[in-house]
């Protein structure tokens, strides 16, 4: 296998799963590979076979554990569940050749992210090859801060292995407008990244309010909104957000904050009734793809929108 692989064509994904299985088959076979990684040491090439295997036929995700490493777990996640075969080719080529181009970005892990310990990690020898690839200078799974993936850097990820379009205007945008904007991306076929404090889906840390973002994740689902009717006391239906719900609910927090101020001003005895619009969506993030907002499950949480934005900073929209 030659150390830079390419996309090529569009394959589709049945085909892809296909081709993906017949590398792992043959990587098996092949009795010039060693069982042990010359270059990951502690990588064993039954483990790299299972859990491409794994990969392949359960639907399993890669996860990035406890490292810090949430924006090449985004990156690389897009590529796993279009082309699960390119996202072999890059494991095995790592495992055999110490590095790999993937068109025109150059992976390979650091000496010392080679030899690092996954005894505690909580991620696989497949997720840390390929995630510490793409960040040289990592070295290890609880290196914090050489982690952090800023916007520039999924972006020429993304230029680099053949992204078309790339727009990176709506990042640091935390309003109803970028929301939105991710929605209309998402629903036009676009790869949405999202920017975002990771307590966003937490169970905890929903009242908080964040001061920067510090994680990625991937938009899996279209944008719902539940509104909340104030006559009737109870949600209606979800709605996917559009540019006539956004005006009804930038309205109404108009008019809520303008009746909040006057009650504040010249008192009452009964403050306005509080608008908790609640917002439907699911993510792809630390291994799981259908991961909802603040871990709602059913109805045992209620992920309300303005809490939502506590935790939000925009996202990047990517297509190839």
């Amino acid at each position: 296998m030659s150390d830079k692989i390419e996309f090529g064509t569009d394959l589709e994904i049945t085909k892809a799963r296909s081709k993906a299985l017949l590398l792992i088959s043959k990587f098996r076979l092949d009795k010039s590979v060693a069982d042990k990684s010359a270059y990951y040491p502690k990588i064993e090439k039954e483990n790299v076979a299972d859990d491409l295997q794994n990969l392949i036929n359960k639907n399993e995700h890669l996860a990035q554990g406890d490292s810090s490493l949430c924006g090449p777990a985004a990156f690389f996640f897009d590529i796993v569940r279009s082309r699960p075969d390119i996202y072999t080719q890059v494991v095995l080529g790592l495992y055999k050749n110490g590095k790999v181009r993937l068109e025109n970005l150059k992976l390979e892990s650091s000496r010392q992210a080679r030899k690092a310990s996954l005894l505690n990690a909580r991620m696989s020898g497949i997720d840390w090859m390929i995630m510490s690839s793409i960040k040289p200078d990592y070295d290890k799974p609880d290196d914090r801060a050489s982690g952090i993936t800023w916007p520039g850097d999924l972006e020429k990820w993304l230029k680099n292995t053949g992204y078309q379009v790339v727009d990176k205007t709506a990042y640091f945008n935390k309003g109803l407008d970028s929301l939105l904007q991710a929605q209309l991306a998402y629903a036009g076929g676009y790869t949405v990244f999202l920017f975002v404090n990771g307590d966003l889906f937490k169970p905890s840390g929903k009242n908080k309010t964040s001061f920067y973002p510090n994680h990625w994740v991937v938009l899996n689902s279209s944008i719902k909104i539940k509104k909340y009717d104030t006559e009737l006391k109870k949600h209606k239906a979800p709605a996917v957000l559009s540019d006539a719900l956004v005006k009804q609910i930038s309205k109404e927090w108009e008019t809520h904050e303008d009746a909040m101020d006057d009650f504040n001003e010249n008192g009452g005895f009964k403050a306005p009734d509080k608008i908790n619009n609640q917002i439907i969506l699911d993510v792809f993030t630390w291994g799981e793809r259908h991961q909802p907002v603040f871990e709602a499950r059913g109805n045992s949480q209620k992920p309300d929108l303005r809490l939502f934005f506590n935790h939000y900073y925009g996202f990047i929209k990517a297509k190839r």
